[in-house]
């Protein structure tokens, strides 16, 4: 998927630029990656995240709080 947005881009440099009054936008002419488009995370989502990470790699979690993954 790189190398065809870099490729995307040189070819828009090159041809476009000089002979097209308005190029299209380059974004058009790249891909975008899957999910791209999604909202982002909640920070309760991160942090459930968070603490399931650290019990899973042995760690301890050391406060709780009530919107915890346990809902404790």
């Amino acid at each position: 998927m790189r190398e065809h947005n870099d490729r995307a881009w040189a070819a828009y440099q090159t041809a476009y630029l000089p002979r097209i009054k308005r190029p299209p936008p380059l974004r058009r002419l790249q891909i975008q990656p899957r999910g791209a488009r999604k909202s982002p995370q909640s920070w309760q989502h991160m942090k459930s995240i968070a603490h399931m990470m650290t019990l899973a790699l042995g760690g301890e979690v050391t406060a709780r709080s009530a919107s915890g993954p346990d809902g404790q």
